[in-house]
């Protein structure tokens, strides 16, 4: 066995709170390491939280419509608490924000990610759309 581990993660939240609810409960569970052994925890800054808000929602409902109006079917919400972080959280609040209107695929953050490219003239075109509509 190593006489020494690291390991490094992030967490990703929906909320301040919900950070702090998560970091007080991984303290409290290094805390019971076993005889003989010790642990720490540290945590340093990473994506901030992004908390579903009424004008991100709003944002979306515009997006869905984008895509109806195109004939591409409707766009709904994933629960935010299986979506990863997007950068768009760093300015979302105070301005509304989407994340998760990339490309689709496999694999996500590893060496065997792949994209769905078939996708993506559907993603311009609702995009662009939004723009669009967002700028008049």
């Amino acid at each position: 066995m190593p006489q020494r581990t690291i390991v490094r993660g992030d967490l990703r939240t929906v909320s301040e709170e919900q950070l702090a609810a998560a970091q007080a409960k991984m303290h409290d569970i290094v805390k019971q390491n076993l005889p003989r052994t010790s642990a720490t925890l540290t945590f340093s800054e990473g994506y901030p939280a992004m908390a579903p808000t009424p004008a991100n929602y709003a944002l979306l409902a515009q997006l869905d419509q984008a895509s109806r109006d195109l004939g591409l079917g409707e766009i709904t919400a994933f629960d935010p608490r299986g979506r990863g972080a997007g950068d768009i959280a760093f300015v979302s609040p105070p301005l509304p924000g989407l994340d998760g209107l990339g490309l689709g695929g496999q694999g996500e953050h590893t060496r065997n990610e792949s994209s769905d490219l078939s996708t993506a003239p559907e993603l311009v075109k609702r995009a662009a759309v939004l723009l669009y509509r967002l700028t008049r």
